[in-house]
């Protein structure tokens, strides 16, 4: 069995050609591809552009060839996302799911949405006050928020964002083995307990993914 892990993509206006040629590349290689949040810099269902249309059209391609697409939602993607179910994506928050003899747990992160990222993503008042606002007006606010986002991701203390991290996985290593997540830029594989936390490569920055196979857990940097 093998399985890619991606996250942090971060597509904006204009298609990240490498990561296209990626997904085409993969097709009939791998059982299941897990997108593990954050594959758009902001995606709402009013207005999807031409870049993003074409990663729906690669993954088609994919679960044509028999692969099993999951999405992860991140912190950049409003809910509900009906175009991915209806291709036939699994969709949701976080995953518990049995890969070889593990059980893992997958999520974008380990702390969740803040609150106001909660109303504005995933409550109903929040994608009314989306749906009547001007589809390019909401798209261009929505990227400039998602590129705020990402500087103070990289400015907060990462002592502090540290320590939360491994109380969050100090839980969840007593009910898995395999704990993924993207979000944090910093790529690494961690082991306690008998447990493995594993943070995913931010793609914009090594082309980096993770490969599961026969057991094996492995980070793959394209770019370095």
């Amino acid at each position: 069995m093998i399985a890619y892990f991606v996250a942090d993509v971060h597509l904006g206006r204009k298609n990240d050609g490498r990561f296209l040629r990626w997904l085409y590349k993969i097709c009939g290689e791998v059982d299941h591809l897990f997108m593990v949040g954050d594959i758009f810099d902001f995606y709402f269902e009013y207005h999807i552009p031409k870049a993003y249309s074409e990663v729906m059209q690669a993954l088609t391609q994919l679960m044509h060839r028999g692969t099993k697409v999951y999405y992860v939602l991140g912190n950049h993607e409003m809910y509900p996302v009906e175009r991915f179910k209806s291709m036939g994506l699994w969709v949701g928050d976080r995953i518990a799911i049995d890969i070889g003899t593990n059980k893992v747990f997958i999520a974008h992160n380990l702390e969740g949405l803040s609150r106001g990222q909660k109303f504005m993503l995933r409550s109903k008042a929040g994608h009314l006050l989306s749906s009547i606002v001007p589809r390019e007006t909401l798209f261009e606010a929505g990227l400039l928020w998602a590129k705020t986002s990402c500087l103070w991701d990289r400015l907060r203390n990462r002592r502090r964002m540290w320590s939360k991290i491994e109380a969050n996985w100090a839980t969840l290593r007593k009910y898995y083995d395999v704990v993924v997540v993207g979000h944090y830029h910093t790529p690494c594989i961690k082991e306690k307990d008998g447990s493995k936390l594993i943070i995913l490569p931010v793609w914009t920055k090594s082309w980096g993914y993770l490969r599961y196979e026969d057991g094996e857990w492995r980070l793959i940097h394209s770019r370095r």
